[in-house]
């Protein structure tokens, strides 16, 4: 069933897999699959896992776990609830010490949500979380730049739904099955008529076809027995 459809002991076991080795490539790999869950729950915890320095996730990694969280539409919601719990945490870390990856950390998150937003009730959740938080010197760039590229594409999406709707109804390849070929009638011969079994003395083997001369007379010859027969049988009947 894998991580996506999987139950959340499943991704338990993939993520003590990823503590146990030591392969940075397959480390990688992991951390991408682990944001494949389905579950706003695991999501959210995997998420915050970037907040505890125990996690075994290296800081160089968090913008790996924030992608694979929020690289889909099922981490929306992990992501409000994040930003929602979070954000004042993260902006008091990111000033206290220059160094710590919070600052960064909550850009990306911030602009990985906005760019997931796609209804208008989002939207309002979104702009809910930030607004207090417009004018503040970290985070006020991010949040007006993230705000304008959702709104303008938001305006785009409700301006032109119904154009796009009708362009991908008209070019999108359609899942009917197409009626069956009819298959062409098979061709009906005439079985071929049993060789009767030979009579008594006589050869299974056939023999040699007659040719030229030989087989003219062999012709003429059925031909003369074959008035004769009939010549008798008329004879018979009188």
């Amino acid at each position: 069933m894998g991580i996506k459809h999987g139950t959340p002991d499943e991704w338990s076991r993939l993520w003590k897999h990823y503590e146990a080795t030591d392969l940075a490539s397959e480390r990688s790999a992991v951390l991408n699959a682990l944001g494949c869950s389905q579950d706003k729950d695991t999501l959210y915890n995997y998420l915050a896992k970037i907040l505890d320095p125990h996690s075994n996730v290296r800081s160089q990694d968090h913008y790996i776990v924030i992608r694979a969280v929020l690289g889909e539409k099922a981490g929306l919601a992990a992501g409000f609830q994040f930003l929602n719990k979070h954000i004042d945490s993260l902006l008091d870390e990111a000033k206290k010490d220059e160094t710590s990856p919070a600052e960064d950390n909550l850009k990306s998150i911030v602009n990985l949500v906005g760019s997931g937003i796609s209804t208008d009730d989002e939207m309002q959740i979104f702009s809910k979380i930030l607004t207090p938080y417009n004018a503040h010197p970290l985070l006020s760039g991010t949040i007006n730049k993230t705000m304008t590229v959702a709104n303008d594409r938001m305006k785009f999406r409700n301006e032109h739904q119904v154009a796009l709707q009708a362009w991908f109804n008209l070019n999108t390849p359609s899942t009917t099955p197409s009626p069956a070929t009819t298959p062409r009638p098979t061709e009906v011969t005439s079985p071929d008529v049993p060789t009767p079994p030979p009579g008594p003395g006589q050869s299974t083997t056939p023999g040699p076809k007659p040719s030229g001369a030989a087989s003219t007379v062999l012709t003429s010859g059925l031909l003369v027995a074959t008035v004769l027969i009939c010549v008798r049988n008329k004879l018979a009947a009188l």
